[in-house]
């Protein structure tokens, strides 16, 4: 008799294990989830910076560049650097097969 109670009390204890380990798989599957989504923008920056690697040179040539010619202020200096990222970003555009319109074209509509 004591046997049978004992075997029923572990099944009981078996049943109720199995239930909370199938309760934290789904959590844990959940949570899995959710840092596979916030950590995404890792692969997507690293495949940017993969895909521009070879203009980096560049870009940082011609950096140097302006930064050298300082008869200029710095507000003259800014004014070209974010041109020349302008110019750049659409140059990279074009390389990927996008096609940016950029505020000196005209639109067609």
């Amino acid at each position: 008799m004591a046997q049978t109670s004992e075997l029923k009390r572990l099944a009981e204890r078996r049943r109720a294990l199995v239930a909370r380990s199938g309760e934290l798989r789904a959590e844990l599957a959940v949570q899995f989830l959710s840092l596979q989504i916030s950590t995404a923008w890792v692969q997507r920056g690293y495949t940017i910076v993969q895909s521009s690697r070879a203009v980096w040179p560049w870009i940082a040539g011609l950096l140097g560049l302006l930064v050298a010619r300082q008869r200029r202020g710095w507000l003259s200096t800014a004014r070209r650097v974010w041109t020349g990222w302008r110019i750049a970003k659409n140059i990279i555009g074009l390389r990927h097969g996008r096609r940016e319109v950029t505020e000196a074209e005209p639109s067609t509509s």
